[in-house]
C-alpha cells in the first residue's frame, strides 16, 4: 500500500440497498393498508399498520447505522450517515467476520464512538468454503503491521 493511500473496505452497495429499502417499504406499506381496507377488514387495518411502520422504522435505522469504512497503514476510517472517526490501527484488538451476516466485525481495545465493536458490509462475495474474506486478511495484515511497529519502536 502506498503511503497515505486510503482503501474503501466496504460496499456501497449495503448503504444503496438499505436506503433504497425506505421508499420500497414505504410503497408496500399503503399497498397492503390500501388492500385491507378495500376488503373492508378494517380490524386487520388497523393492527397491521403499527408493525408495518416498525418494520419501516427497522430499515430507516439500519440505513442509519450502516458504516462506510477506509483504512490507510495507520488508521481505520469509520463513518455513518451521521458521523464518523478515525481509529489507530494499533487500537484494534481483531479483526473476525461472519459468514452467515455477511460482515467483518472490528474489535477494539478501547471505546470509540461506535462502541468497541464496529461491523461492516465488505464487498461480496463470502465464500464460506475458501477461507476469510479479502477484506478480513487484509485487515488483519495491516493491523498486525500497526502492532509490529509500535512494538519495534518501544
Amino acid at each position: 500500500m502506498a503511503h497515505g493511500k486510503m482503501i474503501r473496505l466496504s460496499s456501497w452497495f449495503a448503504i444503496l440497498a438499505t436506503l433504497a429499502s425506505v421508499p420500497i417499504g414505504l410503497l408496500v406499506l399503503v399497498l397492503i393498508e390500501k388492500s385491507f381496507f378495500d376488503i373492508g377488514n378494517h380490524t386487520a387495518a388497523i393492527f397491521a399498520l403499527p408493525f408495518l411502520l416498525a418494520v419501516l422504522v427497522l430499515f430507516v435505522w439500519q440505513a442509519v447505522q450502516q458504516k462506510l469504512v477506509w483504512v490507510d497503514e495507520r488508521s481505520l476510517h469509520v463513518t455513518t450517515l451521521l458521523k464518523g472517526t478515525n481509529i489507530p490501527l494499533t487500537s484494534v484488538d481483531r479483526v473476525d467476520e461472519s459468514v452467515f451476516r455477511a460482515v467483518v466485525i472490528v474489535r477494539l481495545k478501547t471505546e470509540s464512538i461506535f462502541c468497541s465493536t464496529i461491523t461492516f458490509r465488505p464487498n461480496l462475495p463470502f465464500n464460506v468454503f475458501f477461507g476469510p474474506h479479502y477484506v478480513t486478511e487484509e485487515l488483519r495484515d495491516l493491523v498486525h503491521k500497526a502492532s509490529s511497529q509500535t512494538m519495534g519502536a518501544i
